[in-house]
């Protein structure tokens, strides 16, 4: 039973009203196993339009996912299985729960594994690398990401937007985008993200579209690319009002602030911030939760707010150690360091970027080792350690061979040229 992913708002209430009615009347079936699958139908097709409408994370959603996981469980081989147990990793994603999300994708791989089926395992691989992408192990990350990608075809797969309300295709090659440029290779990755854009496209689904549009825009907070950023936020944020589907508008809204502030409106940026992490956590979502105060404390900074800069660089590192969302420790710590060096505290500013850099090459992370090795580097050559910062910083800036148009990679030259 295809699931209904409503193009209108209107259209998406109507269907959960709909599929609601439908729990109610299918309870006074006499029959137990009758009843059961039927139940598992409706349960099936509510829980992702209570996704469009609530988010990922709503309570609604996981309860309605439990459920059909339960009636699964009692009928047994039922092919509903797997898209709830998709369902359930994703609700576990989105509100911060990664080890029970890691687990939960493991499970996927290995039914798909014993099935032999590549479809499957393209849903489970690519769990997997979204989920160790987020935790920090970003080459086991890629490697789930490319034996995904390796079983996606776009004539086969489409038909997955009817039953998980997204294109497998898509989202992984949005999270290679981000695997690659933090593994430090930014030309694979942007090939990847104007891949999954245009893909996207080509499948005509808004809300698939809406997604690939989503991620771009994160993909471009990484490449600190402001302008590209505002562009596709500002179409993220039009079409997920449209739908009415919160995620993606507290996504795009929290980083198009970022993009403002960064362009000089920095008190309409930060609100901006504010507002869109007031939605997506008003959804349930908690994950990149670091990531978003990050961009907060940075877009603070810009706008001279130094105390409050730090009190968010220190809320994202608390959140990182507290949920093991490791990809954004590097950047956490960064905003801690900056935020004490615009209050005058260089030595402790100082361990804030050592950090960083430690956290960047435990994770092989390239593209966040140059970036604290920059704010490194920096305040070295500020201390008149001018050969220590050139040793920071000019191994770092060696090693890529691509990207070199872009802002980190730029600034990393100018430095250096500075320092020699």
């Amino acid at each position: 039973m295809p699931r209904p992913i409503a193009l209108q708002r209107s259209a998406l209430i109507e269907a959960i009203s709909h599929l609601t009615r439908g729990l109610e009347l299918v309870q006074g079936i006499p029959d137990e196993s009758n009843r059961a699958e039927l139940e598992l139908e409706l349960q099936a097709s509510l829980a992702p339009a209570l996704t469009a409408a609530r988010g990922y994370a709503a309570a609604e959603v996981e309860q309605t996912y439990a459920r059909a996981r339960t009636l699964c469980d009692q009928l047994s081989n039922s092919p509903q299985l797997f898209p709830v147990l998709y369902g359930l990793f994703i609700f576990h994603w989105c509100r911060g729960h990664l080890q029970t999300a890691q687990d939960g994708a493991s499970e996927m791989l290995d039914i798909a594994l014993r099935a032999g089926d590549p479809a499957l395992q393209l849903i489970g691989h690519g769990a997997l690398g979204e989920i160790t992408w987020h935790i920090g192990d970003n080459k086991t990350a890629l490697d789930h990401l490319n034996e995904a990608y390796s079983r996606y075809d776009e004539n086969v797969h489409a038909l997955h937007a009817s039953v998980y309300g997204l294109d497998f295709g898509v989202m992984v090659l949005s999270y290679l985008d981000s695997a690659q440029l933090v593994l430090g290779y930014p030309d694979r990755s942007l090939q990847a993200g104007n891949q999954a854009v245009a893909l996207a496209r080509r499948l005509k689904h808004p809300v698939i579209l809406c997604s690939a549009l989503g991620f771009g825009v994160t993909n471009m907070l990484y490449r600190r690319d402001p302008s590209v950023l505002l562009k596709l936020a500002d179409e993220c944020v039009a079409m997920a009002g449209e739908l009415g589907f919160p995620h993606w508008i507290g996504m795009a809204t929290a980083y198009r602030g970022w993009a403002l502030a960064q362009l000089g409106a920095a008190e309409d940026g930060i609100n901006q911030v504010r507002q869109g992490i007031s939605t997506w956590r008003a959804t349930g979502a908690d994950v990149a939760l670091g990531c978003y105060l990050a961009a907060l404390s940075e877009s603070q900074l810009v706008g001279h707010h130094a105390e409050a800069a730090l009190s968010s660089a220190d809320e994202a590192i608390a959140w990182v150690e507290r949920n093991g969302e490791g990809q954004w420790k590097t950047l956490a710590h960064c905003c801690r360091g900056d935020a004490l060096l615009a209050l005058n505290a260089s030595d402790q500013a100082r361990s804030e970027y050592e950090l960083a850099l430690s956290a960047a090459r435990q994770q092989g992370a390239k593209w966040w080792e140059l970036r604290a090795a920059i704010h490194l580097a920096r305040l070295r050559q500020c201390e008149g350690k001018r050969e220590d910062a050139r040793k920071i910083l000019e191994p770092i800036y060696s090693w890529f061979g691509s990207g070199f148009e872009l802002r980190d990679l730029k600034e990393a030259k100018a430095l250096l040229d500075e320092l020699r």
